[in-house]
């Protein structure tokens, strides 16, 4: 049986609901707990976690996307933290659930890839890089 890897993503917030987007759209996900100082040491409370996800844009998650570009615009107020869970699963068997309860953008990129003839490739990418608020890492929660 050849495996097949599937990725969920949902965001809630406090005031602007919830962006769920699914296996047919996510593409991929990289966890990261980044010691932030250069020279370690030992073990250091100086540290960012954070979520790097990544999929596909077209006509089935322009408004889910569309949402998440809004999201990252955002600098004040009660939805620029919000709880983010991705749940990666292969053959529907949960293989990692990430969930970070005060999550902010670091960075957004829609990349749209033309062709020597000018024409728009079939495949428009969306990156997602949100972190967990520094004062808050006992939020973060990795599960199976």
């Amino acid at each position: 049986m050849e495996d097949i890897v599937d990725f969920s993503l949902k965001i809630t917030s406090k005031e602007s609901g919830e962006i769920k987007i699914g296996e047919k759209y996510v593409k991929a996900a990289n966890y990261l707990y980044d010691t932030v100082g250069k020279e370690v040491l030992d073990k250091s409370s100086d540290i960012m976690v954070s979520l790097n996800i990544q999929g596909e844009l077209n006509k089935g998650s322009k408004s889910q996307t569309k949402e998440l570009a809004k999201w990252s615009l955002m600098t004040k107020g009660v939805d620029v933290y919000r709880n983010i869970t991705i749940i990666i699963e292969d053959n529907d068997a949960i293989i990692r659930e990430y969930n970070l309860n005060e999550a902010f953008v670091v960075d957004y990129f829609e990349t749209t890839k033309v062709k020597p003839d000018g024409t728009i490739t079939d495949k428009m990418i969306w990156e997602l890089i949100v972190a967990q608020k520094g004062d808050n890492l006992e939020g973060v929660k990795v599960k199976d």
